[in-house]
């Protein structure tokens, strides 16, 4: 029986946990630092992950893995890829472009909180996720679609959907702009339950492509560049439908007659 590597989860639990720590308080947009947005719900996941991997202290809501030892692997390695992109682990190669986006514009005060946490999820499953999958498989020396893999895989769906609601109102919590409101439907949308269980669904698919050539580490970085490459324009539409409210506010507030709207950030 192979085992099972609690101690690993803990340490990226920890890990992240000073990730968000630092960038919180160094950064010149506290806990709206783009990373810490996404930090802060990535810790709130795999912690309940950590959860469930230990096995010992089991809420009636949360998930019962197959194999435990299969998911300790796939979330270390998943979260390593993480790491390695924004430099807190292994130097890369080459550095994704999908990370890069929201790390050059992290202190960018015209972009939300809601949407720097969208945006690390979009990098995070739509292009980390599959190739995890498939480093979690060779390390345990298994098949991917074998045994209980893929259903262990959508067990993180349910704690995704536990938390949700509460990852929502955070973020919503720090919206202090104008004209936010329909942004914020938009946004919700984004991390809904629907919209992440359909984006797994297809890094599932995607890994079951990536495993016929896997031992191919020429071909598998040619595939990995060319799915950065759509991620990070996903990344990057995403931020310019965000400075939409800003730049109106801005606009009409420099009308004449219109100085009583508030500029974002403006005391009042």
């Amino acid at each position: 029986m192979a085992t099972i590597d609690v101690a690993g989860v803990q340490a990226v639990v920890d890990e992240l946990q000073r990730i968000e720590t630092d960038a919180s308080r160094y950064g010149p947009r506290g806990n709206s630092d783009g990373l810490a947005c996404f930090d802060f719900l990535y810790t709130i996941i795999t912690s309940d992950v950590l959860t469930c991997v230990d096995g010992t202290n089991l809420a009636a809501s949360d998930p019962r893995f197959h194999d435990r030892a299969f998911m300790a692997a796939f979330d270390i390695a998943f979260a390593d890829r993480y790491f390695d992109a924004i430099g807190c682990g292994q130097p890369e190669a080459w550095q994704p472009k999908c990370w890069k986006v929201l790390l050059d514009h992290r202190e960018d005060p015209d972009l939300s909180p809601l949407m720097f946490a969208v945006a690390g999820v979009n990098a995070h499953v739509n292009f980390d996720l599959p190739f995890a999958v498939v480093r979690a498989c060779i390390q345990m020396g298994c098949q991917l679609d074998s045994g209980t893999n893929h259903a262990d895989y959508q067990m993180i769906n349910d704690i995704f959907a536990e938390h949700m609601q509460q990852l929502r109102q955070h973020f919503e919590s720090r919206f202090a702009r104008d004209f936010d409101s329909s942004l914020v439907a938009k946004a919700e949308n984004l991390l809904g339950d629907l919209v992440v269980i359909v984006a797994r669904d297809l890094a599932w698919r995607k890994a079951l492509q990536l495993w016929r050539f896997h031992a191919d580490e020429a071909k598998m970085t040619k595939v990995a560049k060319s799915r950065d490459r759509w991620v990070a324009l996903a990344t990057q539409g995403l931020f310019a439908l965000d400075r939409i409210p800003t730049m109106t506010t801005n606009a009409l507030a420099a009308v004449p007659g219109l100085g009583w709207i508030r500029r974002p950030g403006a005391v009042s």
